[in-house]
């Protein structure tokens, strides 16, 4: 059996975390997002990942998970 590459797995769980997001979806758009978190953190999709994971937590309320993924963004990725 050939493996799936790492940046295909990471879009589909950002792809799969975006549908989820127009579902509105938050507490399972939240744990995919973590999956690439933990398992893709050397991807090329993180600034993209955390942002999303910020208008999660904005979402679910989580305002000071909210403002540290935001910041994280703006201060490693910009």
């Amino acid at each position: 059996r050939k493996s799936i590459p790492n940046q295909v797995q990471v879009l589909t769980y950002l792809h799969g975390a975006q549908c989820l997001r127009e579902a509105k979806n938050w507490g399972e758009m939240e744990k995919w997002l973590q999956v690439i978190l933990e398992k893709y953190s050397d991807s090329g999709y993180m600034a993209q990942t955390t942002y999303e994971l910020a208008f999660c937590y904005q979402n679910q309320n989580k305002t000071n998970e909210a403002i540290k993924a935001y910041s994280d963004v703006a201060d490693k990725y910009r």
